[in-house]
């Protein structure tokens, strides 16, 4: 009997929790910004460059940025095949230093023709609760999880 575990499939949807993150730290910036001890000019600048960012972060569906991956099949070696938020596809290796906690998982992917680290971002609500369980179980018991750096 093998030992290896199959390939897992996600395709998250839009999260309620990843939109109240958000919008808390929208909040935060705001309130941080408005009770800050600096110049009048000076916070009209930086509120209205908070208010570009938020414009431009809700015209994404789900609040996707253009390096996020929208969709994934991950081999428990680690090898990837990502799709970003543009359509575009890319083979890609899972990478150790990926953040697992029980209310978010972030995920991130090598790939050599890009510079910068596709993410995939999964809020407890991104997934139904057994995908998010297998998951799990798949990044801590994956072969590539026992590979050295």
């Amino acid at each position: 009997m093998s030992h290896q575990l199959p390939p897992i499939s996600l395709s998250p949807g839009a999260s309620r929790h990843r939109l109240l993150w958000l919008r808390s730290l929208y909040l935060l910036t705001f309130l941080a910004i408005v009770s800050a001890p600096i110049a009048f000019s000076i916070k009209l600048v930086l509120l209205s460059l908070l208010a570009v960012t938020r414009w431009s972060a809700d015209r994404h569906i789900g609040l996707f940025s253009a390096n996020d991956v929208v969709g994934a099949e991950i081999k428990s070696s680690g090898r990837s095949r990502i799709q970003l938020l543009d359509g575009s596809n890319f083979r890609a290796q899972l990478r150790r230093d990926s953040v697992v906690t029980p209310w978010v998982i972030l995920l991130r992917f090598d790939v050599k023709s890009r510079w910068r680290c596709p993410v995939m971002v999964l809020f407890m609500d991104s997934l139904a609760t057994e995908e998010m369980r297998q998951l799990r179980v798949f990044l801590m018991h994956g072969s590539f999880s026992n590979q050295e750096a």
